[in-house]
């Protein structure tokens, strides 16, 4: 039994005599002359097979590849070239419009076994989910319109949205540490219940006469963009991960500048007041002793915080190196560092220097403001 596969990509010598009009011993002979030179550079033989005639005898033949054909043709005329060269395209067009087969009649039986008990399956989920719509529909109705009401969104409708089904958006956000299922119901973990990220609500529905409560957890709009932003692509910016946020954040940052505006200008302007900076600073932590080194930072990071510029190397004010350093006891004003990434650091990793500093900033802002 010939193997299916090889009946696709093969043409028997047979079929190259009927097709050229040559005399099938003489298309052998051509096959056989050129066959050495082939395996020289190939490294292989044309394949012999066999057939039977009209009177059943057994004789042989050749199965020959597309690029073994035309190598042989090469010892045919144009016409005959002609008409193998059409003939393979021809194959070649009916092989792509037509589904790929198994390899063999094996696999042929079993992929007919797998693909009718898919079907068996396939119709056995369609009649579970019909019943199942038909138990969901109203349930499904009124979540609908309750997510129209409140501008809130469900999990399919989020899940839909980056990609995915309902259930995986779920399991995801569930080793994520979101969320967990009570009974049916998915519900935030206590780092995220407080957030404004889902709302629910309780409603009835009657089945059977039997009336019966639900609780349904919905996303609200923030809650929406917090899923999207846990997914977001590397191509978009990491530094600010939805159009929502980067508008905050520019927001901010011109808040931010106004501030520098206004509190920065008053302080350099009138370099006097940075020890009162030190003072004020020195009130907060009175039952505390705090290292010059300590001190320094202190004073670094809240003239940075009014306006950062002035602390960068050439651009720091002249004269306000001296008067911080007066300010801190410094015989050596130039041991004051202008490296901010340090000052940075430090800031960065010592919560309690961090807060106080935070609250000086806080204070003399509003004896500024004043």
């Amino acid at each position: 039994m010939k193997d299916l596969s090889l009946i696709k990509e093969t043409m028997s010598s047979i079929e190259i005599a009927e097709l050229t009009g040559k005399m099938h011993k003489h298309v052998m002979e051509a096959i056989r002359v050129m066959e050495p030179a082939w395996v020289k550079i190939a490294g292989s033989n044309f394949r012999l097979s066999e057939y039977k005639d009209s009177t059943g005898r057994k004789l042989p033949c050749y199965e020959l590849t597309k690029t073994e054909c035309l190598y042989v043709a090469t010892k045919f005329n144009d016409e005959a070239r002609a008409k193998l060269v059409i003939r393979w395209e021809q194959l070649e067009r009916e092989k792509q419009a037509s589904p790929a087969l198994p390899g063999n009649y094996l696999e042929a039986l079993k992929s007919l076994i797998v693909s009718e008990e898919e079907k068996q399956q396939l119709l056995i989920q369609n009649e579970i989910q019909s019943e199942h719509l038909k138990i969901v529909a109203p349930k499904a109705d009124y979540y609908d319109r309750t997510l129209m009401a409140k501008n809130t969104v469900s999990t399919t409708v989020i899940a839909k949205e980056l990609g995915m089904s309902a259930v995986t958006l779920n399991r995801k956000l569930k080793e994520m540490g979101i969320q967990y299922k009570v009974g049916q119901t998915w519900v935030l973990t206590a780092k995220y219940q407080n957030m404004g990220y889902t709302e629910t609500s309780t409603y009835t529905e009657t089945i059977d006469e039997e009336t019966r409560s639900y609780i349904s957890t919905v996303w609200t709009q923030k809650g929406r963009e917090f899923i999207h932003n846990l997914f977001r692509t590397n191509k978009e910016t990491t530094l600010f991960s939805s159009v929502s946020e980067l508008k905050n954040t520019l927001q901010e940052e011109d808040d931010l500048r106004k501030r520098v505006e206004a509190l920065g200008k008053p302080i350099l302007n009138d370099m006097k007041q940075i020890p009162i900076l030190l003072d004020r600073y020195k009130m907060m932590i009175a039952k505390e002793r705090l290292s010059v080194y300590e001190r320094k930072f202190f004073l670094f990071v809240v003239v940075s915080l009014y306006d950062p510029k002035a602390l960068a190397g050439k651009k720091m004010k002249h004269g306000l190196r001296e008067i911080i350093g007066a300010s801190l006891g410094f015989e050596n004003k130039s041991t004051i560092s202008d490296n901010l990434s340090n000052i940075s650091n430090y800031y960065a990793h010592t919560p309690k220097f961090r807060k106080d500093t935070k609250q000086a900033y806080i204070c003399v802002g509003g004896y500024q403001a004043n």
